[in-house]
């Protein structure tokens, strides 16, 4: 028996953190640093800071 099928069969008693496998933290981390880059991104973007046009059609581009 692998580790992913034990996983399944415990999965419901075994829902800790702790009895993640290291394929759950690579998704966790990837999808915690997506988020962090795309918020990064969004507050340091300089077209952010500043203020929209009147014409809002220009302003992503």
């Amino acid at each position: 028996m692998t580790s992913g099928e034990a996983w399944f069969e415990y999965g419901d008693i075994c829902n800790s953190v702790a009895c993640w496998q290291w394929t759950d933290w690579v998704v966790a981390i990837a999808f915690v640093a997506m988020c962090v880059f795309g918020l990064w991104l969004a507050f340091t973007d300089p077209r952010m800071k500043q203020r929209p046009p009147k014409d809002r059609r220009g302003w992503w581009f």
